[in-house]
This record gives C-alpha cells, sequence and structure tokens, in this order.
C-alpha cells in the first residue's frame, strides 16, 4: 500500500457511461464502479478483476440506481475478506429480503454467502477493502 494524503473522489460516471467517459472509474460490471484508492500489488491498475491473490486493495465502489448483479441472482462467494461500509444510498439483498443504507458495516470472512443485490433509487457508494489470506503476504 501506498502513503497517500487526502483527495477529492472524481465525480461518479454517469449513467450508462463508457470507459473512456468514466475515467478513472472502471467498470466491474454492468452499472458497477470502482475508483481504486490504493493497492498493495499491481491491482492499483484497473483491471476489474473481482479476486484478489496476494496483498489488499481498498476501493470505491458506485453502483447506478436501481442496478441488479451478479445479473444471473447468484449468491456471491469470495477467496477474501471483504470490508464494506455504506457512505451514500443503499441495496437490498434479494435472498434475505433485507435493506442496508448509509454507516451499514459488514466484514466477509472467505466464502461468506451473500446477495444477489440491488442498488437503491438514488445508487450506492460504498468503501469496500478486500484482503487476500494467501500465506506469505
Amino acid at each position: 500500500m501506498q502513503q497517500k494524503e487526502f483527495t477529492s473522489l472524481p465525480p461518479r460516471p454517469k449513467f450508462n457511461s463508457s470507459a473512456e467517459k468514466a475515467y478513472p472509474w472502471y467498470s466491474v460490471g454492468s452499472g458497477i464502479w470502482e475508483y481504486s484508492l490504493n493497492s498493495s500489488n499491481s491491482l492499483d491498475t484497473p483491471t476489474g478483476a473481482t479476486s484478489i491473490t496476494t496483498g489488499e486493495r481498498s476501493v470505491i465502489q458506485w453502483c447506478e440506481p436501481n442496478v441488479q448483479w451478479p445479473s444471473d441472482n447468484s449468491v456471491i462467494t469470495h477467496d477474501y475478506i471483504e470490508e464494506v461500509i455504506f457512505l451514500e444510498g443503499g441495496l437490498k439483498d434479494l435472498t434475505l429480503q433485507q435493506e442496508w443504507g448509509p454507516g451499514a458495516y459488514a466484514y466477509r470472512l472467505p466464502g461468506m454467502k451473500h446477495g444477489p443485490y440491488r442498488a437503491g433509487e438514488n445508487g450506492c457508494l460504498e468503501f469496500v477493502r478486500c484482503i487476500s489470506v494467501t500465506k506469505g503476504n
């Protein structure tokens, strides 16, 4: 991870933005964008990857209003630790039929089942931190 001082977020991508118009945000799915804050490895270069093998990364994730993911409505699992806090808007877990808004926090160990989700009418802005559990980090 690199030492950084405070900086402002760039404007969020507009609805249905192209990757070129959304830069420095990058797409990780239809209507889902990430802005890389920091990474301990090559993930500081946007890849759209949904898994990490070593190190950790921190991103701001923006989900456009009413976007639903995954598109096949499957339950989500990861092979890394995921920490999430909602900053604005909210989302609904379609399996649990539960909604969360600003300030809601999750800490997920590898393999924890969650989702699928639908973003609220105003979208969802969240801080996400992913931490590898690979030995030797």
